[in-house]
């Protein structure tokens, strides 16, 4: 990465980022705003935990409960948009 410019953004080929979000990513050419940006992902950065597949797999039984009712209401949503898509055709 230069010193000089920072580009932002994010894509994520999920179910949501398919079907409903739409991206955008930025170049801004300002050195300041790069060192800026530079560390709060350093920060960021320093403070997250990698998360393995051995963790993933005993996490507890409320974690998964949530996560599998999420994902439920997250099919519901994109059946529901899907028929609103086909109604408008």
């Amino acid at each position: 990465m230069c010193d000089d410019w920072v580009s932002l953004g994010s894509s994520n080929v999920d179910r949501w980022n398919l079907s409903w979000n739409l991206e955008a990513n930025q170049e801004i050419e300002n050195s300041d705003f790069a060192a800026h940006a530079r560390k709060l992902f350093e920060t960021d950065f320093a403070s997250s935990e990698a998360c393995c597949l051995s963790v993933w797999q005993i996490r507890p039984r409320y974690r998964r409960m949530l996560e599998w009712f999420w994902g439920k209401v997250a099919l519901w949503l994109e059946s529901i948009g899907s028929c609103i898509r086909r109604r408008k055709r």
